[in-house]
């Protein structure tokens, strides 16, 4: 027999060989999709139904090869979209512009949802004609949660920066608005006792000071907004604090708001200003009292949490939608109406918690009632905290002839300091500014008690003029006062022991009983640098 070559053996059945190669051309294809382990690629008819399946689809949709071919590919999307026909439409538009890109929820085998990346573009034949689709589909779920773990800390900066730039605006105006207020309350009280005035012209004058001295605290609520309150932190427990509170907080809710307080055992203390404490609770208090209609209960509990001392205030209110809560603790920012709030309460809550190194989380959702959660640092000094009653522990009481310098660059607020403690029996002298002040003392010719000096001056600051002033008369008294700390004489707000301080605006009788306390403190302050606080 004649001896034929491979070649011209083959060429008898070239079909065989196409054969050959075509399932060559077949598993180096599935070769090729099933290394793809980060992209799921599958093969789908002009209808949409599954004719190839690879590894890396399995694995992350969790159907086997036999399990899911000829199902159609829409299984993969989640109910409502299926139900919009949404896979067929992106067929549609896959095979009009020759590729389709989406980004959105696919459904695993187990029903579990996931972010994925799906590319759909159309398999032609020679003629042009449609043959199928190619599915490509990348599980980008990490890259999503990253993306959103992102956009919370930009949110969270964003708002941070807002608030703190709104902070340091109602710092700034507080500071000239106490000025502005402490000399209206000061001279209208002056006034007020004048005996020159009829019963319905005191009565003005006492709805003068009335008005000053809401908005007194109107900047009072700014300033603890902004953390730029200077207080007196002592040791303390908080359960001390409430029990002295609940029987005016009880008179405050009325009948119809049952008050609730569970007060924990062992909680340890904290280290506050007893006042910021007060101002958390009953601010809190009043916020869940307006958020319930008609009867209802208030819980206040106190609790160990870690290291931390727990409070926390339920209310059984209307609670709060999402978008509420988004702009809960922005001051002025409020959802009752007209005329019945600031919007300044909640601002200051959150003020005075971050200033003293706490934390505030809220739970809240419509028709089930709000929760606020406050955790403050526990603290491992020891000490007993004086709440209530005269802040000072000094009563009023007779004083020798004593001599006091007051330095006040405003003119309406020197003037009504001045007159109330001449009329308080004391000597004074004034000065504008430090120079002037420092001059006053070179001449020698009063021997000076007391300093009461702003913070804030024009060039030299309070502090270091009592410096200057301390170092050649060791026995002066230092009483400092301000409308806005600057952290001159205190460290973020906090005073330093030995250091004593009135806020502005303050009446004359209580600038009166803060002169009387300094002057009969056993030490007088020790002599201080300037200040290198932040």
């Amino acid at each position: 027999m004649e001896s034929i070559s491979l070649k011209r053996w083959l060429g008898r059945w070239p079909w065989l060989v196409s054969s050959r190669k075509l399932r060559e051309t077949e598993q180096k294809f599935q070769l090729l999709l099933d290394g793809a382990a980060d992209y799921a690629i599958f093969m789908l008819d002009t209808s949409g139904n599954v004719r190839s399946w690879s590894t890396a689809a399995q694995k992350m949709f969790g159907y086997t090869a036999s399990e899911i071919h000829n199902n159609h590919f829409s299984c993969f999307y989640p109910q409502n979209t299926r139900e919009a026909k949404i896979p067929q439409a992106e067929l549609r538009i896959a095979g009009a512009h020759g590729r389709h890109e989406d980004t959105g929820l696919r459904v695993r085998k187990d029903g579990t949802e996931f972010w994925a990346n799906v590319v759909l573009c159309p398999l032609v034949g020679d003629q042009g004609e449609l043959k199928g689709f190619s599915n490509v589909t990348r599980d980008i779920s990490e890259r999503k949660q990253a993306e959103e773990i992102l956009n919370r800390k930009e949110e969270e900066l964003y708002q941070a920066r807002k608030m703190e730039a709104i902070g340091r605006l109602a710092g700034g105006v507080a500071h000239d608005f106490n000025n502005l207020i402490t000399g209206i309350i000061g001279l209208s009280e002056d006034l007020r006792d004048s005996a020159q005035l009829d019963d319905l012209g005191r009565g003005d004058i006492e709805e003068i000071i009335k008005a000053a001295r809401r908005a007194s605290n109107l900047t009072r609520q700014l300033l603890a907004f902004g953390r730029r309150q200077i207080s007196s932190p002592q040791i303390l427990n908080l359960n001390t604090i409430i029990k002295d509170l609940e029987k005016m907080l009880r008179r405050l809710l009325g009948a119809d708001v049952e008050l609730v307080v569970l007060l924990g055992s062992e909680i340890g203390n904290v280290k506050m200003d007893p006042a910021h404490i007060e101002q958390i609770i009953i601010n809190l208090i009043m916020n869940a009292r307006d958020a319930i209609l008609g009867a209802g209960c208030i819980t206040l509990e106190t609790s160990r949490s870690g290291s931390s001392v727990s409070l926390q205030i339920r209310d059984t209110g209307t609670g709060m939608t999402e978008e509420t809560l988004k702009h809960l603790f922005e001051p002025f920012y409020t959802t009752k109406a007209t005329g019945k709030g600031t919007g300044l309460g909640l601002a200051t809550v959150y003020g005075i918690v971050k200033q003293n190194q706490g934390d505030i989380f809220v739970d809240s959702r419509l028709g089930a009632g709000t929760t606020f959660k406050i955790l403050f640092p526990e603290t491992i000094e020891k000490g007993t905290a004086t709440v209530g009653g005269n802040q000072n522990g000094v009563s009023p009481s007779t004083h020798e002839e004593k001599t006091l310098l007051v330095v006040e660059d405003e003119a309406i607020v020197r003037k009504a300091i001045t007159r109330a403690l001449r009329k308080g029996g004391y000597q004074v002298l004034t000065a504008t500014s430090a120079e002037e002040a420092i001059a006053l003392c070179i001449s020698g010719e009063e021997k000076i008690d007391l300093l009461l000096t702003d913070v804030v001056l024009p060039g030299m600051n309070g502090q270091e003029l009592a410096g200057r002033l301390l170092s050649t008369y060791p026995g002066l008294s230092v009483l400092y006062m301000s409308g806005y700390s600057e952290n001159v004489i205190a460290h973020r707000g906090i005073l330093e022991p030995g250091i004593h301080f009135i806020e502005k605006s303050f009446t004359s009788q209580s600038l009166l009983e803060k002169v009387r306390f300094v002057l009969n403190s056993s030490h007088p302050l020790p002599s201080s640098s300037p200040s290198t606080h932040e």
